[in-house]
C-alpha cells in the first residue's frame, strides 16, 4: 500500500508527505520498525506511543500515524490509532480468500489454537496464526497484518474480558469457521453471571454467514441451555464434539492416550502431547476444527501432534530439587481449578496443591473460593494445600473446615521457603494462579 492508500483507508489525513510511496510494513512497536515501515503511535495504559515517534523516524519509518500533527514528520493525523489500526487489519484481511478460524472460549483457547495450527500445517503448509496470546485487539491486528499471499489458512484466537469485545474483533477477522471451546466462570466482573460470558462469546455468530461453521462442544451444559434459551439465528454449517451425539465423540482418556469415533474414520487413538485429562477435549476440538478446513488424515494429525512442544506455564513438567512440579500459571478460575486437580490426581498418587488468587470473580468471589476450598478437602490424592495473595485464604478457610493440611501465606517466598522445609518426601507439586499472580516465580526463589 501506498501512503495516499493508507490515508483513505484509516480515514486520515497527509501532512508533510511530499511523496506517495509504498510502505514496507506496519509497526506499532518503534523498536521493530526498519526502513520504509509505517509506524502508529498508540496510547497505551502506561506508554503513549507518540513519544516514540521520533525514535521510529530515526530508524527509517517512511511516515507515522498519529492523533496530532507531527512538525516536519510526515504522518497521517487520524482521530483514534486504534481505529486506524483495526481499519488497516481488516482491510488487509479481506484481502484474503482462505479459510479463517477464529477460537474463542473461557478455557483452552491458546492450546487449541497451537494444537488447530499444527494440524493444518501438517496437511496445508503456511499456515498463520497469532502469536501465544497476543488476542486482544492490538494483538489481532498485528496478526491480520502479518498475512502474507503464501499463507493457506489462518488460526486466529479472540480474548475478551468486556462485553462487546469478541463482537467487535470478529468484525475485524471476519471468520470462515467459529469455534467456542467451553463457557466457564471466567471475568464475571465484567460479564456479571455465566449467561453473560455465553452471550459474549457466542456474539461470534453475527460475523459468520450461511457458508461458514460453527464448532461447539455439545458437553458444555453452560452454552447448550445458552443456545437453547436464546434466539441465535445462524444458518451456516454445524459441526460438534463431545463425549456423546457428536460428530466427533471422545470414547475414553487414559493418561495421555485418547479414543476418537467418527463416522468417516471410524475409531482412532491418538496420543497427546499436553498434559491433563482436559487438554483430551482441546485435542477433540482441535481435530474437529481442522476437520472443516480440509479431508484430514488420521496418521498426519498424530504426526503433528508428535511434534508439539507445548506451552510455557500450562501444565508445564519441570523437574527441580528432585521434585514433579505442574506449573499451570498462565490463568485460573474455579473450573479451571477443578479441572486441573483431577487431571493430577489422575496421574499421580500424592499431590501438593499451591494456589494463588483467581482474579475477577466478581461479587460472589468469596464463596467461590470456598466453593473450590470445599472440593479440594473432598480429594484423597491432595497431601496439602497451599494458598497465597489476598482471597485464597477463604478457600484455605474453607478446607479446615474438613482437613487441617492447609495453609496460608500472603508472600512468595513464604510459599517456597515452606516447600523447601515441609516436602521432604519430594510430592509432586501443582501450581496454579492467574497470571498476575506470577506463580511460576516460586521455583526461582527456591533456587
Amino acid at each position: 500500500m501506498t501512503v495516499s492508500e493508507i490515508a483513505r483507508i484509516a480515514n486520515g489525513r497527509m501532512l508533510n508527505v511530499k511523496y506517495d510511496l509504498p510502505v514496507r510494513g506496519i509497526k506499532i512497536d518503534s523498536r521493530n520498525v526498519e526502513k520504509g515501515d509505517l509506524f502508529i503511535a498508540l496510547k497505551g495504559k502506561y506508554k503513549d506511543g507518540h513519544d516514540f515517534i521520533p525514535q521510529a523516524i530515526e530508524r527509517g519509518a517512511r511516515v507515522v500515524i498519529s492523533e496530532k500533527p507531527m512538525e516536519g514528520i510526515p504522518c497521517i493525523e487520524v482521530e483514534n490509532s486504534y481505529i486506524a489500526l483495526m481499519k488497516l487489519a481488516n482491510f488487509n484481511r479481506i484481502q484474503f480468500n482462505i479459510p479463517v478460524i477464529a477460537v474463542c472460549g473461557s478455557t483452552g483457547k491458546t492450546t487449541t489454537k497451537e494444537l488447530i495450527y499444527s494440524i493444518l500445517k501438517y496437511h496445508l503448509g503456511d499456515v498463520h496464526k497469532n502469536f501465544l496470546t497476543e488476542n486482544n485487539v492490538v494483538g489481532v491486528c498485528k496478526t491480520l497484518l502479518g498475512l502474507k499471499d503464501y499463507h493457506k489458512a489462518l488460526v486466529v484466537e479472540l480474548g475478551s474480558n468486556a462485553p462487546g469485545e469478541i463482537e467487535m474483533l470478529s468484525r475485524i477477522v471476519r471468520p470462515t469457521h467459529a469455534l467456542i471451546t467451553n463457557v466457564k466462570r471466567v471475568h464475571l466482573e465484567g460479564f456479571g453471571d455465566i449467561d453473560g460470558v455465553a452471550k459474549e462469546k457466542l456474539s461470534v455468530l453475527n460475523s459468520l454467514g450461511s457458508k461458514d461453521t460453527f464448532i461447539w462442544n455439545v458437553d458444555d451444559d453452560n452454552m447448550a441451555r445458552y443456545i437453547a434459551e436464546s434466539s441465535i439465528n445462524f444458518k451456516g454449517k454445524i459441526v460438534t464434539f463431545g463425549r456423546k451425539n457428536a460428530d466427533f465423540i471422545l470414547l475414553s482418556v487414559k493418561g495421555s492416550t485418547i479414543l476418537v469415533k467418527h463416522k468417516v474414520w471410524g475409531i482412532k487413538e491418538f496420543t497427546l502431547p499436553v498434559k491433563g485429562s482436559f487438554n483430551a477435549m482441546n485435542a477433540l476440538a482441535a481435530i474437529a476444527t481442522a476437520s472443516c478446513v480440509c479431508k484430514l488424515s488420521p496418521y498426519l494429525v498424530q504426526r503433528a501432534f508428535s511434534s508439539f512442544n507445548g506451552l510455557p506455564l500450562r501444565m508445564e513438567e519441570r523437574m527441580f530439587h528432585d521434585t514433579k512440579f505442574y506449573l499451570d500459571c498462565y490463568n485460573s478460575n474455579p473450573d479451571a481449578v477443578k479441572a486441573a486437580v483431577d487431571s493430577i490426581c489422575d496421574m499421580e498418587k500424592e499431590l501438593i496443591v499451591v494456589l494463588g488468587d483467581m482474579m475477577e470473580l466478581g461479587e460472589k468471589g468469596f464463596s467461590i473460593y470456598r466453593e473450590v476450598g470445599s472440593y479440594l478437602a473432598k480429594k484423597k490424592n491432595i497431601r496439602f494445600f497451599i494458598g497465597f495473595g489476598n482471597d485464597m485464604k477463604y478457600a484455605v478457610e474453607e478446607f479446615k473446615k474438613y482437613r487441617k493440611d492447609a495453609v496460608f501465606f500472603d508472600e512468595l517466598k513464604e510459599v517456597a521457603e515452606f516447600l523447601i522445609t515441609e516436602n521432604k518426601m519430594r510430592i509432586p507439586v501443582l501450581v496454579k494462579g492467574s497470571r498476575a499472580m506470577h506463580m511460576e516465580k516460586i521455583l526461582e526463589m527456591m533456587n
